[in-house]
């Protein structure tokens, strides 16, 4: 089939010559003087800005992985990598972010939200409770919440005869 649709010396094939037109086959072909355009690769970042450094002490938003929004605030502590930092959340927490999921603000960081480290949570006079491994068993019979109304279900029609 390849060898019929394949052009001679002239530039025609033999099923050009015998049925007037190309045939249909696998064989990748070009027409005379019809150039195929390749496409060119593209760098992943073709396109982009690039973002400018973040300074430690500097004031950001986080996205959040879960939502496209801009919620959490934050302050840089450090550069960790090339567009990697570690920020400080305003409830504490210490998370590594790519430069592309944060978003630098002029908002204050107030200084009554910061934790300080410095400062231990408990002094060493003071010794914490011990829990207990198992739950207090309560000798009161505790209340239920009320159950959910159930409803009739309802057979169709077609099966009134049917008997279960």
């Amino acid at each position: 089939m390849n060898y019929r649709a394949t052009p001679l010396n002239n530039g025609k094939s033999p099923s050009q010559w015998l049925f007037g037109y190309n045939i249909r086959t696998l064989l990748p072909m070009t027409r005379p003087g019809k150039e195929v355009p390749y496409a060119t690769a593209r760098p992943k970042n073709f396109g982009r800005r690039r973002l400018r450094l973040l300074e430690t002490g500097e004031i950001v938003r986080m996205r959040d992985i879960a939502d496209t929004c801009w919620k959490h605030k934050a302050k840089v502590i450090k550069l960790v990598a090339p567009h990697s930092y570690n920020v400080l959340r305003q409830d504490g927490r210490v998370f590594r972010r790519n430069r592309h999921h944060l978003l630098p603000t002029k908002e204050s960081f107030a200084v009554s939200d910061e934790i300080d480290y410095a400062v231990p949570l408990q002094t060493p006079s003071e010794e914490p409770e011990p829990t207990p491994l198992t739950a207090p068993v309560s000798t009161e019979s505790e209340e239920r919440p009320a159950a959910r109304p159930n409803r009739t279900v309802c057979l169709p029609r077609r099966f009134e005869d049917f008997i279960m």
